[in-house]
C-alpha cells in the first residue's frame, strides 16, 4: 500500500487553530489541499482510517471531541459525588456501591457507549497484526474499566448504582490533549513549542494526580471520615506540598494504601517531569524565547544582527543608542547564531538592561528566527560585520546574506548595515544606511597626515557625550504632557524621586494596616460579617483616605503618560488592578461614610511595593551606569518576593481566621513560617474553608514561584563562581594583596607561585588574586576549593586590558601586579605581545603599582623598561646553556639559589650524597646592613675578601657581593681592594637568613675535651658552633675552625723552603695590597704564558678583545668580549658547504684545536647572542675558546659532519613549534625522544638539554630496568608528599646539570616581590650584565697536585689570599657503583665486603665522603644500609643468590649491553665511511653513565675535597686591578687585555 501520509502534502504554515476547527473557506484556494480526501483511498478502512488518524484537520476535530467526552465524564463523577448524600455506617458496602440519579446513569451510559466505541474504532483503523498490542495498552485498559460496567448496567439494572471509577477518565483526557498539541503543531507547522509542550503536561500530569488523590480519598473515606470534595483537595495540597498538617488524615487501611500508593507515583512522576521543565528552561534561556507579536505591535523595537556577540560590541552599541532621549522607550532585539557569552550574559541579566534587551539564539537567514524576532514590525535592523575574523572577504559575504535575508523577509525594514571592504558595497546598495569600515579608516588615516587628528575630531563628533543633558529639558518638549513625561518618566534623577515616594507610600499603607489590626479587639461569634467589617478608628481611616489619593493620583497619571494607543492594556495591567482595588473603596467611603468600616485587603500593597522597588532599582543603576549588579539584584528580587508571599499569607490567614481560631499576627507568622518551610507541625491550622481555600492558593503560588527564584539564583551564583566576582574595596584597603595576570593558569605554574609566594614567612597575610580572561580549569578549581588556598586566593574571570576587570581586581591598591607570558603557545612572539599589551594597561590604570613581567624573547624588552621587574626568558635559558658547557650544572646551581627551600630534601634517605646535595640545596641569597649584622659587622674598615672568609670561617656563610649605599649597582666580589663600609649592603648565601638564626656558644667543658686549633691572625674565633634554625628546623653546624695539614697554625712559608716543599697557605690580610695580588701555581693560567712567539702573533692577529659592533636587539647589555679582527663572509658560515674561500665541508677538516659545542636549535633568534657572548667573554683565554655550530636541523649525516663524535657538548633547545600540544605534558615529547636517540647512538656525548615542563626531566637518559633510578623515582614521590617544592632535585640528569626547565626560573619573579636584588644577582652571574669592578662566575677543577689543600675552608683562605676569588660551590662526580645495574644490586653485602679492599686500591683517596670527614667505606654499615634501601625500593633480584650464578647474569647482562652498544657504534662508523668521514678517533665504547653528579652549594667549611671537584667561584673583574697608565700584563689573573688591544675595538 502507498504511504499516503508521505504523499498527502502539508497545510500551509499559518493556519489558525480557529480555521482547522471552523473550516475557513480560504483553504479551498488552495490547490494542494483540494485532492488530499481523494488519493488511493479505495477500501472503506482506508478512507476512515484517513478521516480519523491521517488527515490533520479531522484527526484534530476527533481528539478535541475525545477530549470533552473524558472531561464531562469526570464532571459527571464530581455532580454525583456533590449530590450524593454522606452515607451513615462504616460498611464495605459505602465502598462498592453509591446513589446515581437515572438522568445522570444516562448520561454517564451515553458518554461510555461513545467512548467506548470511539476506542475500539481507533483500535481497529491502528491494528497493525498483534492485537495484544491493542489490548494491553494503558488507556485502553482505562477505557474498558470505565465504560464496560455502564453498558452492562443497561441490561443488568442492579448494576447501575455500582461504584465505577470514572475520575480515572482525566488520565484518558490527558493522552487525548497531548495527541491533540502533537496534531495541532504538524498541521500549524509550529515547531518551537518545546517548552510550551513540556509545561502542558506536567502541569496536566499535577493535575491529573491531584484529582485523582481527591476523589480516591474521598471515595474511600466514605466509611471514615466522610470527607468531603474540598476536604480531600485540602489534604492532598498539604499532603504533595510535604507541609502535612496533620488535621485531616487518612483512617481507613485502603485510604492509607492509596494514599501511598499515590504518594510513591508522585516521587517517580514529577520529579522526571520538573527536571525536564528545568532543563528546557535552560536551553530557553539560551536560545532567547521570542518576541510576541503582541509587545512588537505595541512597543518600538530595533534589531541587531551580529554573527558573534562581544561585550565591547554590546556595550558600545547599548550606551550610544540609549544616548538619545527619544529612544528610551525602544527595546532592542538581538539575534545572533551563537550561544550568549558569559560576560554578555552578566551584563544583560542587570535590570538597567534586562527590560530593554532580548537576546534570541538564532540565523538571520532563517524566516522562523526573523518571525521570532518580528522583523516585519521593527524599527529598523542593524546588521554588523564580524571584523575578529581573519578572512575579512568571507564576513562580508555573511554580512551580505544577512541584508539580503532580511530585506527579502520584511521589505519595508529599513536597514543599517556596516561592511569591511569597499569592493563588497556594491551587493548592498538598496541598504538605507551602509558604512564601510575601511573607506572610513583610510580616509582618517589619509586626513591624520594633512590635519593632525582628524580622527580625533571624527570620533569626538559622532560619539555622544554627557555633556549634552545640560539642555535636554530644553529640547523639543513644547507640550505639558512631554514635560510631564520628561519629569516622570525619562528624566532618570527625578523618575527616581518619584519611585522612591511611591515605595514610601506603599510600604507606609502596610504599615497602616498592621496598626489596624494591632488596634481591633478580638471579635465575638463567627458570623461572615466578620469577614467584610472591620473597626477602624477615624484618624486611621484618614490616613488611609490620604494615601489612597494621592496613590490613585499618581497611578493615573503614569498610566496617562504611558499611554499609547491602547487603553486595555493599562487597565488589564496587574498593579493598576491592585490600586483600583486597594484605593477606590476608601474614596467611596469618603462620600459613603457607611462604608469607612468595610474590610480593603490593604496589605496587597507589598506587591506594589515590591514592584516599584524593581523599577527603582532599575532607576538607580539608569542614574549612576551600574553594570556588576546582577547578583544583588537576583537576591532582592528573591528577598521581596519570599516576604511579600509570606506577609499577603499572614494578613490572609489572620483576617480569614477571625470567625475562626481568631488567630493574632504572631500566630500568623508562626503558622506560615511553618508551612513554607514544609514542616507542619500542625498544632495551628486553619479551620474554616476560607483559609484552608486560601492556604491551598498560597502553597500553590510559592511552589511556582519560589523554584523559579531559587533557580535564578542558583544560576546566577553558578556564573558568579566562574567568573569570580568581585575583589571588594573594603579588603583591597584593610588587607594586602598581590596580582597575578596570565592568559592561561594551568595547575604547575599556579602552584609553583603560591608555593613560592607564601614560602617567606612576611607573606602569609598576603592574598593573591588571580586575572585570567579563560574559566577556571578543572584541577585549579579543585586546588583552590582547598581551605589552605581557598582562604588566601580569589580567582577573577576578566582581562587586564579592561578597566572595569582590573577595578574589579582592585589593581590601584594591589602591592604588586605579576605578568606571566604563556610559553605555551606556537607563536611566542604573539605571547610577548599580549604580556606588552598587559603591562601597558596596568601601568595605565594603577601607574604606582609595582610591575613584575616575564617576556619570553629579548627583543621585547625594551618596551617594558617601565617595569620595576623584567625576567626575559631566552636571555637566561641561552646564558644557562652557554655557562653549563664551562661551569657544569651551572643551570642547577642558578636554579637551586632561585628556589625556596628547607634543606630538608633527601634526610631520609640513607644515600650520603643525597643527603648532603639535599642539606646544602637549602642555600639561598640574603642581605642585610653591614653595620646591623652579626656576621659581619666586625669587618668594617676591612677588605671585601677577608670578611667573606672570615665570615665563612666563622659562621659558615658565604659573602659574594656588595652594594654601596649611594649606589645601585650590586658588586660580586669587587676584590680585596674594596674596603667594606657601615652602611654597605651585604648579600651573603646561607640556609637561612641572619634574622632567622640563633647563636650559642658550646658548652665550656664540651670545649675543653675537643681539640682546637688557633689562627694566628687579626681575630680570634669566638665562635666554635652554630645553629641555624629556620622555622622548626636546626642545623647544627660543625666546628669551622680551619686545620692546617703541618700543625694547629697557618704561618707563611720562609724563603728557602719555597724550593723544596709545597707553599703553605698565606692568610688573608685586612687591607690587601699589590703583592697579595698575585697568582699561585693552583689557580694561574698559563694558557698564553705556554704559547710560542708564532702563535702569539697569529692569536693576536685573529682575535681582538672589545665590545660587538652590532647589537641584535634593543636593550641588551654590552659585553667585553673575544672579536674577529675582519668580518667573516656569510658563504664561509656554512660548515657543510665549501665556498670560494674554504674547501671543507665538516667539522673534522676544519682542524679545530679545541673541542666543538653544538647548539641544536629550531632557529637562529636573537637569544643566540646570549649563548654565544659568555662563551667569548674577555676573561677567557683565548686558547679555551670553544667552536661553536648552530645545527637547526639534526639528522644523523648533518650530526656527523658537525663533529658530534668529538664534540666537548652537545646543547638540544627545546623547539618552539613544539611547546604546545593538545595534552601539556606532550609539548616535550619530540625533544625528549630525540635526546635519548643521541644518548644511545653517542654515549659518551654531554648533552645539555632544555624542556618545557619541569615534571618531564624524569625521561632524560631514561633506563626502563635501571634500578637505581626507580630507586631515585620513589624517592622523588616521598618528597613530593613531604611538601617539597624540589622533589624532582635528585633526578641524576638534573643534579648533574644535564636537563633543566626554563620554568624553573619563574620563581625568580616571584622572589624578587621580596627579594628586589636577585634578578641582578642571577644576571649578573650569568653574565647577562656587567658592572664595572663586578666580578664573574667560572670554575677551577681539582687536581691530583692540589689534594693537599684537603678542605672547603683551606681552599677559602688559599682563593682569598692568593687571587681574590670567593668560591661558592662545589660540582662533584662520583662513581656509581654497586648500584647502577640490576645485577650490582643483588649482590649481597658479605660478598661486596670480600671485594672491598680490592677495590679500593684502585682508587687512592682520602676519607673525604661527608662532612664528618668520614669515607662510606670506613661504615660498612652504613653502605650495606644504603644497599639494602636500594635493594629494598627497587624491589629487583633474589634475596638468595650463589656468588657463581650471580656473575654468571652478569656477565650475560654486560655481553647483551656491550652487543647493543657495539650494534649502535657500527651504524655511527658505517655511516661516518658513507659519508666520507674519518672514523679515527671515534670513541664509541666510552661510556660515562656509571656516574654520579651533584652540586654543594656553600659546604660546610670542613667537607673535603676531591679529586676533580669543580668549584664555582666569583672572581674579581680583571679590569679593575687595572690602572689607566700601566701596560697591558700578560701574566694577569684572567689574561686581560690591555689598553692597546682595547682601544682598537672600543665603540
Amino acid at each position: 500500500m502507498v504511504d499516503l501520509e508521505s504523499e498527502v502534502p502539508p497545510l500551509p504554515p499559518r493556519y489558525r487553530f480557529r480555521d482547522l476547527l471552523l473550516g475557513d473557506q480560504g483553504w479551498q484556494n488552495d490547490d494542494r489541499v483540494q485532492v488530499e480526501f481523494y488519493m488511493n483511498e479505495n477500501t472503506f478502512k482506508e478512507r476512515l482510517k484517513l478521516f480519523f488518524i491521517k488527515n490533520q484537520r479531522s484527526s484534530l476535530r476527533i481528539r478535541l471531541f475525545n477530549f470533552s467526552l473524558k472531561l464531562l465524564s469526570c464532571l459527571l463523577y464530581i455532580i454525583r459525588v456533590l449530590l450524593e448524600n454522606p452515607s451513615q455506617g462504616n460498611e464495605w458496602s459505602h465502598i462498592f456501591w453509591v446513589n446515581r440519579s437515572l438522568p445522570l446513569w444516562g448520561l454517564q451510559v451515553s458518554v461510555a457507549l461513545i467512548s467506548l466505541f470511539e476506542t475500539i474504532l481507533l483500535g481497529y483503523l491502528s491494528y497493525k497484526g498483534n492485537i495484544w498490542e491493542q489490548i494491553l495498552r494503558i488507556p485502553f485498559i482505562l477505557e474498558i474499566i470505565n465504560a464496560v460496567p455502564f453498558i452492562i448496567s443497561i441490561f443488568w439494572p442492579s448494576l447501575r448504582n455500582l461504584f465505577v471509577p470514572v475520575f480515572l477518565n482525566c488520565w484518558l483526557a490527558k493522552h487525548a490533549l497531548e495527541n491533540m498539541i502533537n496534531d495541532l503543531h504538524r498541521a500549524i507547522q509550529r515547531t518551537q513549542s518545546a517548552m510550551f509542550n513540556q509545561v502542558l503536561i506536567l502541569i496536566s500530569t499535577l493535575l491529573c494526580l491531584i484529582f485523582t488523590c481527591i476523589c480516591g480519598i474521598q471515595h474511600l473515606e466514605r466509611i471514615g471520615k466522610k470527607l468531603n470534595l474540598f476536604d480531600s483537595l485540602y489534604f492532598c495540597i498539604v499532603t504533595f506540598s510535604t507541609v502535612g498538617f496533620g488535621d485531616v488524615t487518612p483512617e481507613t487501611w485502603s485510604s492509607k494504601l492509596f494514599v501511598v500508593a499515590m504518594i510513591c507515583v508522585a516521587l517517580v512522576v514529577l520529579p522526571i517531569q520538573f527536571e525536564q521543565l528545568a532543563y528546557l528552561w535552560m536551553e530557553r534561556q539560551k536560545s532567547g524565547g521570542n518576541y510576541s507579536r503582541h509587545r512588537a505591535q505595541t512597543e518600538k523595537h530595533v534589531v541587531l544582527c551580529v554573527s558573534s556577540l562581544k561585550i565591547d560590541l554590546l556595550m558600545d552599541f547599548l550606551n550610544e543608542f540609549y544616548a538619545h532621549p527619544r529612544l528610551q522607550d525602544y527595546y532592542v532585539v538581538i539575534l545572533c547564531p551563537t550561544e550568549m557569552d558569559v560576560q554578555v550574559r552578566r551584563v544583560l541579566q542587570i535590570p538597567m538592561w534586562s527590560q530593554r534587551v532580548i537576546y534570541l539564539q538564532g540565523s538571520a537567514l532563517k524566516d522562523q528566527d526573523l518571525l521570532r524576532a518580528k522583523m516585519d514590525d521593527a524599527e529598523a535592523c542593524f546588521i554588523l560585520s564580524s571584523r575578529c575574523e581573519v578572512d575579512r572577504t568571507s564576513s562580508d559575504h555573511q554580512t551580505i546574506l544577512r541584508a539580503w535575508a532580511v530585506k527579502d523577509f520584511a521589505p519595508n525594514c529599513p536597514l543599517y548595515v556596516q561592511i569591511l571592504k569597499p569592493e563588497n558595497k556594491f551587493h548592498i546598495k538598496f541598504a538605507d544606511h551602509v558604512v564601510c569600515e575601511e573607506e572610513f579608516k583610510y580616509a582618517m588615516l589619509a586626513l591624520n597626515c594633512i590635519c593632525p587628528a582628524t580622527s580625533t575630531l571624527i570620533t569626538l563628533l559622532v560619539h555622544t557625550s554627557r555633556g549634552q543633558v545640560q539642555v535636554e529639558f530644553y529640547m523639543n518638549e513644547n507640550t505639558f504632557k512631554e514635560r510631564l513625561k520628561l519629569f516622570f518618566i525619562k528624566n532618570q534623577r527625578s523618575s527616581l524621586r518619584i519611585r522612591l515616594f511611591n515605595f514610601s507610600l506603599k510600604l507606609l499603607s502596610c504599615l497602616l494596616y498592621i496598626i489596624r489590626v494591632l488596634l481591633e479587639n478580638p471579635s465575638q461569634g463567627n458570623e461572615w460579617s466578620h469577614i467584610f467589617w472591620v473597626n477602624r478608628s477615624l484618624p486611621l481611616w484618614g490616613l488611609q483616605v490620604s494615601v489612597a489619593l494621592i496613590s490613585l493620583f499618581e497611578t493615573i497619571l503614569l498610566g496617562y503618560l504611558s499611554y499609547k494607543g491602547n487603553i486595555w492594556e493599562q487597565i488589564l495591567r496587574i498593579p493598576f488592578i491592585l490600586e483600583i482595588i486597594n484605593a477606590v473603596p476608601f474614596i467611596i467611603s469618603i462620600f459613603w461614610p457607611s462604608l469607612r468600616n468595610l474590610f480593603v485587603p490593604v496589605f496587597l500593597n507589598c506587591w506594589l511595593a515590591k514592584h516599584a522597588l524593581e523599577n527603582m532599582i532599575n532607576d538607580l543603576h539608569r542614574a549612576i551606569q551600574r553594570t556588576q549588579s546582577a547578583m544583588f539584584n537576583q537576591v532582592l528580587i528573591l528577598i521581596s518576593t519570599l516576604l511579600c508571599l509570606i506577609f499577603t499569607c499572614i494578613c490572609g490567614i489572620q483576617h480569614l481566621e477571625r470567625i475562626g481560631k481568631k488567630l493574632n499576627l504572631f500566630d500568623s507568622l508562626y503558622f506560615c513560617i511553618v508551612t513554607f518551610s514544609t514542616v507542619g507541625f500542625g498544632d495551628v491550622t486553619p479551620e474554616t474553608w476560607s483559609s484552608k481555600l486560601f492556604v491551598v492558593a498560597m502553597i500553590c503560588v510559592a511552589l511556582v514561584v519560589l523554584p523559579i527564584q531559587f533557580e535564578q539564583l542558583a544560576y546566577l551564583w553558578m556564573e558568579r563562581q566562574k567568573s569570580g566576582g568581585n575583589y571588594s574595596r573594603h579588603r583591597a584597603q584593610t588587607e594586602k594583596h598581590v596580582v597575578l595576570c596570565v592568559s592561561s593558569l594551568k595547575i604547575d605554574l599556579l602552584m609553583d607561585f603560591l608555593n613560592e609566594f607564601y614560602a617567606h614567612p612576611r607573606l602569609q597575610d598576603y592574598y593573591v588574586v588571580i586575572l585570567c580572561p579563560t574559566e577556571m580549569d578543572v584541577q585549579v578549581r579543585r586546588v583552590l576549593q582547598i581551605p589552605m588556598w581557598s582562604q588566601r586566593v580569589i580567582y577573577l574571570q576578566g582581562s587586564a586590558l579592561k578597566d572595569q576587570d582590573l577595578l574589579r581586581a582592585k589593581m590601584d591598591d594591589a602591592e604588586a601586579c605579576f605578568i606571566l607570558s604563556s610559553r605555551c603557545e606556537v607563536d611566542r612572539t604573539s605571547s610577548d605581545h599580549q604580556t606588552i599589551l598587559r603591562a601597558w594597561a596596568v601601568k595605565d590604570f594603577a601607574p604606582n603599582c609595582p610591575l613584575y613581567v616575564q617576556i619570553l624573547k629579548p627583543e621585547n624588552k625594551f618596551h617594558i623598561k617601565f617595569a620595576d621587574h623584567v625576567v626575559c626568558e631566552e636571555e637566561f635559558k641561552y646564558a644557562m646553556l652557554a655557562l653549563n658547557c664551562i661551569c657544569p650544572a651551572t643551570s642547577t646551581l642558578i636554579t637551586l639559589l632561585v628556589h625556596t627551600s628547607r634543606g630538608q630534601e633527601g634526610q631520609q634517605s640513607p644515600e650520603q650524597w643525597q643527603k648532603m646535595y639535599g642539606r646544602c640545596s637549602g642555600n639561598e641569597v640574603y642581605h642585610i646592613v653591614l653595620e646591623e649584622s652579626t656576621f659581619f659587622a666586625e669587618y668594617e674598615g676591612k677588605s671585601f675578601t677577608y670578611a667573606s672568609f672570615h665570615a665563612h670561617k666563622k659562621f659558615g656563610v658565604c659573602l659574594i657581593g656588595v652594594r654601596r649605599e649611594e649606589n645601585k649597582n650590586i658588586l660580586l666580589n669587587p676584590g680585596p681592594r674594596y674596603i667594606m663600609n657601615a652602611t654597605d649592603i651585604c648579600f651573603y648565601i646561607n640556609i637561612t637568613k641572619e634574622e632567622n638564626s640563633a647563636f650559642k656558644n658550646q658548652d665550656q667543658q664540651k670545649k675543653s675535651n675537643v681539640s682546637r686549633s688557633f689562627y694566628h691572625g687579626p681575630s680570634r674565633l669566638p665562635v666554635h658552633s652554630i645553629i641555624a634554625s629556620m622555622g622548626t628546623v636546626a642545623i647544627d653546624l660543625q666546628d669551622t675552625s680551619c686545620r692546617s695539614a703541618s700543625g694547629p697554625t697557618l704561618s707563611l712559608p720562609t724563603e728557602g723552603s719555597k724550593e723544596i716543599r709545597r707553599p703553605s697557605i698565606a692568610p688573608v690580610l685586612e687591607v690587601a695590597d699589590t703583592s697579595s695580588i698575585q697568582t699561585c701555581d693552583l689557580l694561574s693560567d698559563q694558557s698564553e704564558d705556554e704559547t710560542t712567539p708564532d702563535e702569539e702573533i697569529s692569536s693576536n692577529l685573529e682575535y681582538a678583545k672589545g665590545y660587538p659592533p652590532y647589537s641584535p636587539y634593543i636593550g641588551s647589555s654590552p659585553t667585553f668580549c673575544h672579536l674577529l679582527h675582519e668580518k667573516v663572509p656569510f658563504c664561509c658560515l656554512r660548515l657543510d658547504k665549501s665556498c670560494q674561500h674554504n674547501y671543507y665541508e665538516d667539522a673534522k677538516a676544519y682542524g679545530f684545536k679545541n673541542k666543538l659545542i653544538i647548539v641544536a636549535a629550531e632557529t637562529a633568534g636573537n637569544g643566540l647572542y646570549n649563548f654565544i657572548v659568555p662563551l667569548r667573554a674577555y676573561y677567557r683565554p683565548k686558547k679555551e675558546l670553544n667552536p661553536v655550530v648552530l645545527l637547526l636541523d639534526n639528522p644523523l649525516d648533518d650530526l656527523l659532519r658537525c663533529g658530534v663524535t668529538f664534540a666537548a657538548n652537545m646543547v638540544v633547545v627545546d623547539k618552539e613549534s613544539t611547546m604546545s600540544a593538545e595534552e601539556d605534558y606532550m609539548a616535550d615529547a619530540k625533544t625528549i625522544v630525540n635526546v635519548q636517540t643521541l644518548f644511545r647512538l653517542f654515549s659518551s656525548l654531554s648533552i645539555i638539554t632544555e624542556l618545557t615542563h619541569p615534571a618531564n626531566m624524569r625521561f632524560m637518559q631514561f633506563r626502563a630496568k635501571d634500578c637505581y633510578s626507580l630507586a631515585l623515582s620513589k624517592l622523588e614521590k616521598k618528597e613530593r608528599e613531604r611538601g617539597s617544592n624540589l622533589a624532582f632535585m635528585f633526578r641524576l640528569p638534573f643534579a648533574a646539570g644535564r636537563v633543566f626547565s626554563i620554568s624553573m626560573l619563574d620563581t625568580l619573579l616571584y622572589q624578587s616581590f621580596v627579594k628586589d636584588y636577585m634578578i641582578s644577582i642571577t644576571r649578573l652571574l650569568l653574565g647577562l650584565d656587567t658592572t664595572p669592578g663586578s666580578g664573574f662566575l667560572c670554575s677551577m677543577t681539582i687536581t691530583e697536585d692540589d689534594l693537599w689543600i684537603r678542605t672547603y675552608a683551606r681552599l677559602y683562605q688559599k682563593l682569598c689570599s692568593s687571587t681574590g676569588d670567593v668560591p661558592i660551590g662545589i660540582y662533584r662526580t662520583e662513581s656509581q657503583k654497586l648500584t647502577t645495574s640490576e645485577s650490582q644490586i643483588s649482590i649481597s653485602v658479605e660478598e661486596w665486603e670480600d671485594t672491598k679492599d680490592s677495590k679500593e686500591q684502585g682508587h687512592h683517596r682520602s676519607n673525604h665522603r661527608n662532612s664528618t670527614s668520614s669515607d662510606q667505606s670506613d661504615h660498612p654499615l652504613l653502605r650495606r644500609k644504603s644497599m639494602q634501601w636500594a635493594r629494598r625500593l627497587s624491589r629487583k633480584g633474589p634475596k638468595h643468590s650463589g656468588k657463581t650464578a650471580e656473575k654468571i647474569t652478569q656477565q650475560r647482562l654486560n655481553f647483551f649491553r656491550r652487543s647493543e652498544r657495539q650494534e649502535l657504534a657500527e651504524l655511527v662508523k658505517n655511516r661516518m665511511k658513507h659519508l666520507g668521514l674519518s672514523t679515527v678517533g671515534h670513541d664509541e665504547m666510552n661510556d660515562h653513565q656509571s656516574t654520579l653528579s651533584y652540586i654543594l652549594i656553600n659546604p660546610s667549611p670542613d667537607t673535603r675535597l676531591e679529586l676533580n671537584d669543580v668549584v664555582y667561584l666569583i672572581r674579581p673583574d680583571p679590569l679593575a686591578y687595572l690602572p689607566n697608565s700601566e701596560p697591558s700584563r700578560k701574566n694577569s689573573i684572567c689574561n686581560a687585555a690591555g689598553p692597546d688591544s682595547r682601544e682598537e675595538t672600543q665603540l
